[in-house]
């Protein structure tokens, strides 16, 4: 199913008040294009809004199991659990000892010195 490139546009006509709408084309149409878009910038911008909802949703996700662990769990397991979590993220997160920014930065100097071998 294809979006029709005046999706917003026309829903925004549709469902707004008329001043409302008039104040607000210019806006829908930015969404028109983002979403029906075929160049890089739309697509860039559709993948980090993808990105952008899935940590979203992962936030909230944990919240919620943060949530029901606490009400399932007694204070003293809770404890027991938080201790744990932290360190695991700590030590998770000292693990890599920064060879994403490494690989970052060295990828990218080979590749623009043609380097890549």
């Amino acid at each position: 199913m294809a979006l029709s490139p005046t999706l917003l546009t026309s829903l925004g006509a549709r469902v707004l008040p008329a001043a409302i709408a008039g104040r607000a084309s210019p806006v829908l149409a930015m969404g028109d294009r983002l979403l029906t878009g075929t160049d890089e910038r739309a697509a860039s911008l559709r993948m980090a809004g993808f990105a952008f909802s899935i940590r979203i949703a992962s936030a909230a996700i944990g919240f919620l199991s943060q949530i029901v662990l606490a009400r399932l769990l007694g204070a003293y397991e809770y404890g027991i659990f938080s201790v744990v979590f932290v360190a695991a993220l700590l030590s998770g997160g000292l693990a890599c000892l920064g060879m994403q920014t490494a690989a970052l930065k060295f990828v990218a100097t080979y590749r623009a010195s043609g380097d890549l071998e």
